[in-house]
This record gives structure tokens, C-alpha cells and sequence, in this order.
């Protein structure tokens, strides 16, 4: 068996209609077992998708290769509301916790352009989703695809799944099950359907013309090799409008069997329901205790901030903080290459105070508008953080080596000051003496890590 493609494109009201259809061909006569065939995304698409001149839809959706950050509760309400909706695409949700579920983001949107929506959440905004869905329990740390106005079972990946997997192994799973949907919800390409018979109308006119030509000629001959040619398009038109009537009276023909077969199941599923309700009752009083024991806790995100160590890539412990504040919090690159420089000798203090200032930030930035006197003293009566805002030394430092600390730029946040800092520990050797330096990024109401490590200067 070899994979074949085939691309139509079509002009109408509308704009250019595209379809690309992958199935695959047996090149043997021979009867043997059909073998398993991996299917992957046609590179038209990232073609198309990087080409900025072009809006692509799918069902009047416009898609594209990236995915969409829910971060605010603003945000995870729009798309709390859409995922009722029967006309959209399958929507692919992602907790972003680790770096693992970041790669997958990555690699889905890439490569399910057209097939799914994907959005990321943060531990706050997969809550509100989930109080505004009931039957929407997200995974921490994992992966849901709901399917179109909520129906049917979603598919789900736990964190612990995503560990295991590769970013491929779950695309190739998903192109596999979404692909063949989305072939079944498309029909027949009527793109095709269409060209081929404005080709045989062209190709019939053209065999009327010879024909008459023949006539006026007298030449009969030509005449009727040019009626012969009409009667075999028409047969061959004939022949393919069999063939799709033949397949819809199968379609009906399998569409009455499951009729019949659901409802069998359905006598069989109300005999069960029957029987299940007398041994609930039978059953009830003897698990009672059971019943009225506590729930099971949900898991709280800032006990699954995973500790620093020192000399390693800190990016784990960054984003469960991150995903822990709702996004109040972030890190630049340089403060995840201030820590990998270090050997710091106390990595769970350093993660605990990171923690702190999290929390800080999450209650300084969730009510909009909101303004603190005396910020550093907030910061110690209620997080027990040493905080400074200012520093002389880093602010009259005549040098450039500390240009990078009081002005930098962060995603589309420009002019960031980085002075502000907590004292991790002071009036110790100056590997041991912590500074965490962050901007206070009011304009996108969050805290922004620049540097993670020892003091930046040396007195």
C-alpha cells in the first residue's frame, strides 16, 4: 500500500476552495493483510500558513499554525462560551504546567492546522472553564480535545501520558482519528465532481461540433466516430453517477443497520438500567459511610512547583509557577541563564521565595487598578519577602555592565526596570548571597523575573 494525495482547487463566491484528500493505493493484486500507515499533515498546508498574503479558513474558522494563550478570566470565558457551539472545530485544551506540555502545544498547532483549535491554560483559567463546564475536567498538567457542541467522550492525556509520550506519537494518534473525520464530514470533493463534468460538457460540445462538421462535409465516417465518442463520455458520465449512487445507497444501507443495532442496544441498555436500580437500592445503605466520606482533594498547583537545583535549566520550576499565579508571574530568558550559570548552596530557599513572590503578584495584579503604599513593606507584613525598589549602586552605575538590568524589553512590554529585587540572603560570601531582580510590568499587570542567582554586583 502507498499513501496518494490529491489536491483540488476551485473559484467561487466565496474565494479559492481548496481540498486536500489522502488516502492509499494497493500497488499488488495480491490479497494480503493491509498494514498500518502513518499520516502526517501535506507541507501545502505550512505553505499556505506561513504565507501572510492568505487567510485560511476551514467552515468559515480562520485557523492557523499557532495557539491560543487563555491567560485572563476575560479570555477563559469567551472560550468557555464558544465550546457549546456545534459548528466549530474540535478544540484541543493543553494545561501548560511543564515543558513537556509546552512542546506539545508547539507540535500540535503545527501540525492539526484545519483539524482542531488549540488553546493553552493556566491553572486559573482551566478552573474557570471546568466551574463553567462541570463535565470539562481538564488534566492538570495534560490534554483534553473536546469534540463539537460537547458531544460524545472527550480524549484525554494525563500529565504523567504526556511524560511518557512523544510530542509525535500523540500528533500521528491524533492526525489518525481526526483526519478520518474530517474526510467523513466532507463527502465526496465536489471540487472534483465539479471540474470533471464542466471538462466532459466542454469535451461533449466539442464531439457536437465534429459531428456537425462532419455532416455539413458529408463525411459520414467522421460523422459517426464522432457520435461513437459521444455515446462512450456519456456512458463513462453514467458509469461514475452509478458508482456515487451505489455508494450513497450503501451509506443508507449502513445508516439503517446501526439504526437497527442502537436500538436493540437501547431494549437491552433499559433492561440493564432496570436491573442496576434495584441494586442500587440494595446497595445504598450499606455505603453510606463511603458516601458522605470527604472528596478527594484537588491538586493544589503551588505543591507541584518542582524545587530548583542548581547548575540545571530551571524552565520546570518557572512555568509551574507561572501556571500556579495564573500568569501573574513570568521569566525572561536571561533569568533562566543567570540560574543555570550558578552553583547556588540553598536552591529550596531560592524556590521558596520565587513561590512568595508569585503569590504576591497574583494578589498585587487580580484586582485591576489596584495600588499599594509602601510596596516593600507589603511585600515583608505579608510575604515575608525582603524587598528592595530601589538601589543606588545599580542606578548610578557609571559602567554598561548593568545596562541590561534597568532598562529591557520582555515579549511587547518595552522599557522594563529590573532594579527592584528581593534580598534572598544578605551579609554572606557572595556565592551565597541571592538576589531575585524583577520589573513591575503594570500595562500587563504581572511581575517579570529578569535574573535568578547571586547579587549582580560586587562593592
Amino acid at each position: 500500500m502507498e499513501l496518494t494525495t490529491r489536491v483540488t482547487l476551485g473559484e467561487d463566491e466565496n474565494g479559492v476552495q481548496l481540498r486536500i484528500g489522502i488516502g492509499r493505493k494497493s500497488t499488488s493484486n495480491a490479497l494480503v493483510p493491509v498494514t498500518r500507515t502513518d499520516v502526517f499533515q501535506p507541507r501545502l498546508i505550512r505553505l499556505i500558513d506561513h504565507d501572510n498574503t492568505l487567510k485560511f479558513r476551514v467552515n468559515n474558522q480562520a485557523v492557523d499554525g499557532k495557539f491560543q494563550a487563555i491567560k485572563s478570566l476575560d479570555e477563559a470565558k469567551i472560550a468557555s462560551d464558544s465550546m457549546a457551539s456545534s459548528n466549530r472545530l474540535p478544540l484541543t485544551i493543553i494545561h501548560l504546567q511543564s515543558p513537556n506540555a509546552w512542546e506539545l502545544a508547539h507540535e500540535l498547532s503545527r501540525k492539526l492546522i484545519g483539524l482542531t483549535r488549540i488553546l493553552t491554560v493556566n491553572y486559573v483559567t482551566a478552573r474557570a472553564i471546568t466551574e463553567a463546564h462541570p463535565g470539562a475536567n481538564i488534566p492538570f498538567g495534560g490534554l483534553i480535545l473536546f469534540w463539537p457542541g460537547m458531544q460524545g467522550h472527550p480524549l484525554r492525556w494525563t500529565a504523567e501520558q504526556i511524560a511518557a509520550i512523544s510530542p509525535r506519537d500523540i500528533t500521528t494518534r491524533l492526525t489518525e482519528r481526526l483526519g478520518s473525520l474530517s474526510a467523513l464530514r466532507s463527502g465526496r470533493d465536489t471540487i472534483w465532481d465539479r471540474i470533471r463534468r464542466d471538462i466532459d460538457d466542454q469535451h461533449m460540445n466539442k464531439l457536437l461540433a465534429q459531428a456537425y462538421t462532419a455532416r455539413e462535409r458529408r463525411d459520414s465516417a467522421g460523422e459517426i466516430e464522432a457520435l461513437k465518442q459521444q455515446v462512450k463520455t456519456l456512458n463513462d458520465s453514467n458509469d461514475e453517477l452509478s458508482e456515487i449512487g451505489e455508494e450513497a445507497m450503501r451509506d443508507a444501507d449502513q445508516a439503517r443497520e446501526r439504526c437497527s443495532k442502537l436500538e436493540n442496544q437501547l431494549e437491552h441498555l433499559k433492561e440493564q438500567l432496570e436491573t442496576t436500580k434495584q441494586e442500587a437500592a440494595a446497595w445504598r445503605n450499606s455505603y453510606q459511610d463511603i458516601a458522605s466520606s470527604p472528596s478527594e482533594k484537588p491538586i493544589d498547583p503551588w505543591d507541584a512547583v518542582p524545587k530548583l537545583t542548581s547548575h540545571s535549566n530551571p524552565n520546570k520550576t518557572y512555568l509551574a509557577i507561572s501556571d500556579a499565579s495564573g500568569d501573574y508571574i513570568a521569566f525572561t530568558e536571561r533569568a533562566k541563564k543567570s540560574w543555570e550559570s550558578i552553583d547556588y548552596p540553598d536552591p529550596e530557599d531560592m524556590t521558596d521565595k520565587l513561590v512568595k513572590l508569585a503569590q504576591a503578584a497574583k494578589e498585587l495584579y487580580e484586582t485591576r487598578g489596584r495600588t499599594i503604599p509602601h510596596l516593600d513593606t507589603w511585600f515583608k507584613e505579608n510575604y515575608g519577602l525582603n524587598v528592595a525598589l530601589t538601589d543606588q549602586t545599580i542606578s548610578k552605575f557609571k559602567r554598561n555592565e548593568l545596562a541590561w538590568l534597568r532598562k529591557f524589553n520582555f515579549e511587547d512590554s518595552l522599557s522594563l526596570d529590573g532594579t527592584p529585587h528581593v534580598k534572598v540572603r544578605d551579609a554572606v560570601s557572595p556565592n551565597e548571597c541571592g538576589r531575585i531582580h524583577f520589573a513591575l510590568d503594570s500595562s500587563k499587570n504581572r511581575i517579570v523575573v529578569h535574573h535568578v542567582g547571586v547579587k549582580v554586583y560586587k562593592h
